[in-house]
């Protein structure tokens, strides 16, 4: 463990003042070792890559974000992680948090939502119309996956435990 200087945003990027930062496989790979053909660690490294807490500095340039802002997001999880107190971040890896969402929760989407909707953007590439099975919709993964079907206009068929069957009622 080491303390490093409290990093400054450049253009485009913005400090948060970590709240939670989530804790996912690929972070407990990287510490195992079993990452480094996604980039080596150069010590002193900082691992994580799903954050949440508040913006506290602004760097030129960013316009959608200001300080106090509650935000979530993604960062490389190899470079200038989340398991600290301040991450730099650029503005387009956050999104606000509604007062509504703690902000420990909000830091365990980031990760799990991005998986969801790439699996179904990138992966399968559905069309209007197409009629997708979506099974653990009732993860965070899932409901993301859900959301993405139906904003590509394909009919998804949420598949879950008996026992889940509330944790997707709002999903129609």
């Amino acid at each position: 463990l080491g303390e490093e200087p409290i990093p400054v945003p450049g253009k485009g990027e913005v400090r948060v003042r970590v709240a939670a930062a989530g804790v996912n496989p690929a972070d407990m790979k990287a510490r195992q070792g079993k990452l480094r053909e996604y980039g080596e660690l150069n010590f002193p490294a900082r691992l994580g890559g799903d954050l949440s807490g508040i913006v506290d500095a602004i760097g030129e340039g960013v316009r959608g974000v200001k300080i106090g802002d509650r935000v979530a997001g993604f960062v490389f999880p190899f470079a200038n992680g989340t398991y600290g107190q301040y991450v730099v971040a650029p503005e387009s890896s956050l999104v606000s948090v509604p007062d509504a969402l703690d902000l420990a929760d909000a830091a365990a989407l980031p990760t799990g939502v991005l998986t969801g909707l790439q699996l179904v953007e990138i992966g399968i590439m559905p069309k209007p119309g197409d009629r997708v099975l979506v099974l653990g919709a009732g993860g965070s993964t899932g409901r993301a996956a859900v959301f993405a079907c139906i904003e590509a206009g394909a009919a998804p068929i949420a598949g879950v435990r008996r026992s889940a069957l509330d944790t997707v009622a709002d999903l129609g």
